[in-house]
């Protein structure tokens, strides 16, 4: 589906079936679902469950039914390594227990997962460069946010404390590592696979950008 058909076939959806959608729920509905008619039904299908019907689905109604009631993916892995509540160590911990039920899950392809942790660090790369253009130091303007895929107050959040954990610089040297770990595990096959997926949590998380090789020497 081209991109710009993606929001209307989806508000197009929820009104067949009774129902409103927020431009900025319906963004992050496509931000967590993949591309593909099936799939966006499949989890839809879980606000028609529970929702009345005449209701305008919101970002909030799409945080609680779709972030906290699906199986964990590239997207609830980054949520966990932005959580400011933990120490870097803490965040490993759990981000490798998040790992675990990923891998365990029927969709436990590494490339997507990658690929999908690599949408979420250049969309932080995207949020520094548009703060660092704001004029008079008070951040980017919701227009300029909006028109860049950062469209609801959730979105925001979570890139403002990512920013807060790791600089632009660090967030273009994390995406060359899911790139290089990507490339390895396709290189090796599956035998390494595991190891190579913590030891890129390890260096995004603790060293934050810095391979193991960089910080060991």
């Amino acid at each position: 589906m081209f991109d710009n058909k993606k929001v209307p076939w989806l508000t197009d959806y929820f009104r067949k079936n009774g129902y409103g959608l927020d431009p900025d729920a319906a963004q992050m509905i496509l931000d967590m679902v993949d591309n593909n008619t099936l799939a966006l039904k499949n989890e839809c299908s879980r606000f028609f469950l529970c929702l009345e019907k005449g209701k305008i689905v919101t970002p909030e109604d799409v945080d609680s039914f779709l972030t906290h009631n699906r199986e964990e993916n590239a997207f609830s892995l980054f949520k966990q390594m932005i959580s400011t509540s933990d120490t870097p160590q803490q965040k490993l911990e759990n981000s490798l227990s998040v790992l675990q039920g990923i891998r365990l899950s029927k969709d436990n392809s590494s490339v997507l997962l990658i690929a999908g942790l690599s949408s979420c660090f250049r969309k932080l790369v995207l949020w520094h460069k548009l703060q660092s253009q704001s004029y008079g130091g008070f951040g980017a303007d919701e227009q300029t946010l909006k028109s860049n895929g950062f469209g609801n107050n959730i979105i925001q959040n979570q890139y403002r404390k990512a920013s807060k954990i790791w600089t632009i610089g660090q967030a273009t040297a994390i995406l060359g590592i899911l790139a290089a770990t990507d490339m390895q595990i396709r290189s090796d096959g599956t035998a390494t696979e595991d190891i190579l997926l913590q030891k890129m949590l390890f260096e995004i998380i603790v060293k934050k950008g810095a391979s193991l090789a960089t910080a060991e020497y």
